[in-house]
């Protein structure tokens, strides 16, 4: 859908999956820190060291990728990306965690920094649902049943995914006037 809209577009096919594939790389690579938080919160020292493991062959992956697909980034552009991805997911978090707030719920401030990365990365990276749908909102429901009944966590996870496709449409009609101020 995105290669159709930019081609209607006139905009740089190769350029954008260049970016699509870079943005897959970060959503995944900086979720991982708050996957080792995790095994480390519920004592999974086996699959700890896997994900630490993972987190430094990662900046490898990308190196060959930047060979087959022609990119290159800086190491200082690097390290700048993934703060930005990291910011995000904790912006994200502390979404969750007023959400929750405004459900008049108390849940762990670090611990709900730590539900979205995860469930939003096990979602994306699960081939069978489209955009995640339903796997995200299962590892959601799961994580959250550590302070929650599944009904509350169930709701939760429903609200909260809606909340975040309105703000994903509110983002794209913004992007789309965006673009078209700047086209004139």
């Amino acid at each position: 859908m995105l290669i159709g809209i930019s081609k209607s577009l006139n905009l740089n096919i190769k350029s954008i999956a260049k970016g699509i594939l870079l943005n897959q790389f970060y959503l995944i690579y900086s979720a991982i820190p708050m996957l080792c938080f995790y095994f480390y919160e519920i004592k999974n020292y086996i699959l700890l060291f896997g994900s630490i493991i993972v987190f430094f062959l990662f900046p490898i992956v990308l190196y060959f990728l930047s060979k087959k697909y022609e990119f290159s980034i800086k190491l200082s552009t690097f390290f700048v990306l993934l703060t930005m991805f990291l910011f995000m997911w904790l912006l994200v978090g502390l979404s969750l965690y007023f959400f929750i707030l405004s459900l008049n719920r108390e849940i762990s401030l670090f611990y709900s920094l730590l539900i979205f990365p995860i469930s939003y990365n096990i979602g994306i990276l699960s081939l069978i649902a489209p955009a995640g749908i339903g796997v995200r909102e299962g590892v959601m429901i799961f994580m959250l049943m550590k302070f929650f009944d599944i009904d509350l966590s169930n709701k939760i996870s429903i609200l909260f995914r809606i909340f975040n496709l309105i703000i994903e449409l509110i983002l794209t009609l913004i992007g789309y006037i965006l673009y078209q101020t700047d086209k004139k």
